[in-house]
């Protein structure tokens, strides 16, 4: 390394199939292909080299058994030197007392150990900055991706004849796909495009027993290879993200970037996307689902996004982190 050159070692760690993970991959190799991003060099956690930053995106299921051991696993990894952390899953009340108060305390003390900090909404920011002192790393904003693909539109050959309503993302509780469910139109069909998230099989069974009390099918494609992505989202009639408590969401994105106007349920995150792309969700009350629902159906241009979409891919991203490191790596 010479002149004003800065090593940043990025921790890749977990499932590679995981979002988290999935995210840390591809911000690592924006970083690395970006010819616009200069003065850093980069390497994975596998490098000797001594780093001058180490960067970590976490969530704390990823890196330990419990909220605190993940914790002090990332601590150890970065080994001393200054860290920078993109927080993930960023703990809500609505997730339980016990569980919110367990998570929270180790966010914050992950967030004390750190000298940079990087949530992907205003609404993760609000909450963790009510709960660190004022002395504690500032807290930086970097919304997440959109991965757009080639194309908006493909020929609709998986559903036909049949009203289909798409959910994207793994299959866990907390998502609001019962609610999606529960909302259906009898004779149609919900497909979940994703994998059951492991130790949920209860949950798909609970899920399947709702849908056939409803005259609803449930169909599930199980992981999907980036390169069927789009054929799959742009298969259903309407696209769906029901979480209400959701931090931040890559399935939402991951619609958005191929071309689909999904509906969303009022809630923080949501409405703050809302707010900046205005053009590319229908925000929808909760109670007004179904309603939602089946005017999407029986007007489906509604349901694709017209027009250019925003320049918000990896290389925006990953320029945006390359500005904040350079607060603290002059």
């Amino acid at each position: 390394m010479t002149g004003n050159t800065r090593l940043i070692r990025h921790i890749l760690h977990g499932p590679p199939r995981h979002g988290v993970t999935r995210y840390g991959r591809h911000l690592f190799t924006a970083l690395q292909e970006d010819a616009d991003v200069t003065g850093h060099m980069y390497c994975d956690e596998q490098s000797t080299t001594t780093p001058e930053l180490v960067h970590v995106t976490f969530t704390d299921h990823l890196f330990g058994s419990t909220p605190d051991d993940a914790v002090t696993a990332v601590v150890e990894m970065a080994g001393g030197a200054p860290l920078s952390v993109s927080l993930h899953d960023v703990p809500q009340e609505q997730e339980g007392a016990v569980r919110f108060e367990r998570r929270r305390r180790a966010y914050v003390r992950l967030i004390q150990e750190a000298t940079v900090v990087v949530v992907n909404s205003e609404h993760e920011a609000t909450a963790l900055r009510t709960w660190v002192p004022a002395q504690a790393a500032t807290v930086h904003v970097v919304p997440l991706p959109l991965e757009v693909s080639g194309t908006h539109r493909v020929p609709k050959n998986l559903h036909e004849g049949v009203l289909t309503v798409g959910l994207m993302g793994f299959i866990y509780p907390g998502k609001g796909y019962e609610r999606v469910v529960e909302a259906a139109a009898p004779g149609s069909s919900v497909v979940m495009i994703g994998e059951v998230a492991q130790g949920h099989a209860e949950y798909v069974g609970q899920l399947q027993a709702q849908a056939e009390r409803r005259g609803v099918s449930v169909q599930i494609t199980g992981y999907v290879p980036d390169d069927q992505l789009a054929q799959h989202l742009h298969a259903v009639d309407v696209a769906v993200c029901p979480h209400l408590h959701v931090s931040a969401s890559g399935s939402l994105n991951t619609w958005i970037a191929h071309g689909r106007r999904p509906l969303v349920l009022t809630g923080g995150y949501m409405e703050e996307v809302a707010r900046r792309w205005p053009e590319l969700v229908h925000l929808v009350e909760p109670h007004n689902l179904g309603q939602a629902m089946n005017a999407a159906a029986h007007a489906p241009e509604s349901t694709w996004i017209t027009g250019q979409l925003p320049q918000w891919g990896w290389p925006e991203v990953a320029r945006e982190y390359q500005r904040i490191w350079a607060t603290v790596l002059p």
